[in-house]
Parts: C-alpha cells; structure tokens; sequence
C-alpha cells in the first residue's frame, strides 16, 4: 500500500537518500532502481508505486509500473504497516500475485507499534518486523534476503546455492579449463571462452557485462596473432 515506508526502507538499504520520503501517498510514482551489496551479494532493489487503484494518470502508470516490475522480480518485499497488520486490501494485493513468486512480508514502522523487532512467521511464511526510520530489525532482513539467495551467516563457514547456480558454476569451469587448454594449441580463442565463463557466471551475480570483462583482459595483455 502507498505510505508504508518503502522508499525509507530503500534509502536505509542504500545508505543514501535514493527516494523522495513524504508523509504524502503516492510520491513514488516511477520504479527506482539500486545497485546494492549486502554483505557481499549484488542485488538490485526497485522501489515501486504502491499498489492502489487511483485517478491520478501518472499514478496510476506508476501501479502499472510496478506490476510490471513484480512480474520479474525474485523476490518481493511486501511492505505493511506494522500498526495495522496484513489488512484487508493487503490481502487483496496478495492473493494476485503469481503463485511461484517468493514473498517475504516486511511490517514496518514497529517502532510506533510498539512491537519488538525481528523474523517471525505468518502461516509458516517468512516475516520480519522493522522500522526502516529507526534501523530496526534491518540485519534480519538482510539475512533473510541473503538466505533466499542461497547464502548463509558467514560464521556458519557454508554455502548453499539453487540448482541454476551450481548448474552455472559447472559451466564456468568448463569454460575455464577450455580456456587454459588453449593457452598452447590456440591462444586467439582464450577471450570467447573467458566470455562464456563471465556469462555463466552472470546468472548468478549479473554484475559483469562482457564489455567490462573483456576491457580488464585487453588492459593487461593482448591476444591475437
């Protein structure tokens, strides 16, 4: 819903005044984009228009916007407020999402509810209560954001990944020993396999293009004839 504290919450992800805050509903009106790190995990984070249905044009193609961003997300951050719990037009919201797509439930502004922060379940969904204004409870969003991602505390010294991920590994060090069995036979051919080994690793942390990989090979030594 509209003024719930999601582009507060991405401000304090971002450690920078990323969105325009105001106790006005509706201010974010196109979908804002952030590159982040969380502890050590790229990841971009969209600020959408809440979901309402309004007779403002502009407004109402932000909602549409954000539908639009939703549909291609990994993982939403359904924001609440937490004096008021899941209402009924949450609710609503919820229940047209697609199916698959993994939700986490965030309930903000616990610092006006009085409420403690921290994760907690709702019909054996994650959740976790915060107050982005008050920095509370955001470590246990970012581990539950870190654990859907695959990764876990980094004292527990592990590392879990989803099939696609370890599918990509593989691939990368296919492409990598291509690439080293050439470096006599064919050295011309070395950049295309360390290109398709940034792009299978590109499925993983979609931090690389192969332009920016290519520019650090060639500024350290040439290939070709």
């Amino acid at each position: 819903q509209p003024n719930v504290g999601k582009s507060t919450l991405l401000n304090r992800l971002a450690g920078a005044d990323a969105a325009i805050v105001s106790p006005e509903a509706g201010t974010t009106r196109d979908v804002l984009r952030e590159h982040l790190v969380l502890r050590g995990l790229p990841l971009t984070v969209l600020d959408t228009a809440g979901l309402r249905d309004t007779d403002n044009s502009i407004e109402r193609e932000g909602v549409r916007r954000a539908w639009a961003a939703l549909s291609q997300a990994e993982l939403v951050l359904f924001v609440a407020d937490d004096r008021h719990g899941l209402t009924a037009a949450d609710q609503t919201l919820l229940a047209q999402f697609p199916v698959a797509l993994p939700v986490l439930l965030l309930f903000n502004k616990c610092d006006l509810s009085a409420r403690p922060a921290g994760r907690f379940e709702i019909d054996g969904h994650p959740a976790v209560r915060i107050s982005a204004a008050a920095d509370l409870g955001i470590d246990s969003l970012i581990e539950l954001i870190c654990e859907h991602a695959g990764l876990v505390e980094p004292e527990a010294q592990a590392f879990t990944a989803r099939t696609r991920h370890l599918e990509a590994l593989r691939a990368a060090d296919a492409h990598l020993d291509t690439a080293n069995r050439l470096a006599l036979s064919a050295p011309e051919l070395i950049a295309e396999e360390l290109r398709l080994t940034q792009v299978a690793l590109d499925e993983i942390t979609g931090r690389f293009s192969s332009d920016d990989l290519l520019g650090r090979i060639f500024s350290t030594f040439c290939l070709g004839k």
